[in-house]
């Protein structure tokens, strides 16, 4: 029993990361993206609700009334967009590289 634990003391002291801070880091930004999204869709149900009293409310020049409104969106959105894959691809990458490392101690 003595060199189980001992094996697993070495184990631990040869890591150059800390793997509960890393887990915590992926955590956050998975949390993270997802608030990001949540907050991208609010802003969608907004310039949703924006476009739809610019169509019903429009004199007779639709595109030029509706052109800010699109390009404000887009502008909103995609950035959430990106953030969130982003985000995704971080949390996701930090629990591969975290396998990928223990795998090839475990040889």
């Amino acid at each position: 029993m003595s060199e189980m634990s001992d094996n697993t003391i070495v184990e631990i002291s040869d890591l150059y990361h800390r793997p509960q801070r890393m887990i915590r880091v992926a955590n956050w930004a998975n949390i993270l993206s997802w608030v990001v999204l949540v907050v991208a869709g609010l802003f969608l149900v907004f310039f949703v609700s924006a476009i739809y009293v610019t169509i019903t409310q429009s004199s007779n020049n639709l595109f030029i009334e509706l052109v800010p409104t699109l390009v404000q969106a887009f502008l909103i959105l995609i950035p959430g967009l990106f953030l969130f894959v982003t985000l995704q691809a971080i949390s996701e990458g930090i629990y591969l590289l975290m396998d990928i490392e223990e795998n090839t101690r475990s040889k």
